[in-house]
């Protein structure tokens, strides 16, 4: 599975949907999907880590918890998946835009 591709609406992406899928290399998120469930993503091939903090397209879908202290979210972030930030127990500042 290198690519995903939805013909219809889809609301949800359930947990783990996706995960330890490492040769997905593309996949779009629908506008509709308005939840994404815990590590639906984890270790997939189409996941963008930017400081620590991992992207699917505009969603958050995770974080590198043991590292964070600050979070500051893209500006064009429209969702934080489930659980995404866990166990981040040393986080200072979380901002949202």
């Amino acid at each position: 599975l290198s690519e995903v591709k939805f013909n219809g609406k889809i609301t949800a992406i359930g947990v783990g949907a996706f995960a330890e899928c490492p040769s997905l290399k593309k996949f779009t998120i629908p506008d509709t999907v308005k939840y994404i469930g815990w590590r639906a993503f984890e270790n997939s091939g189409c996941v963008e880590d930017a400081d620590n903090i991992y992207y699917v397209g505009k969603w958050c879908v995770g974080s590198d918890t043991n590292k964070l202290t600050r979070v500051i979210l893209r500006e064009d972030t429209v969702g934080i998946a489930e659980m995404s930030f866990i166990f981040a127990n040393r986080i200072t500042e979380f901002v949202v835009p």
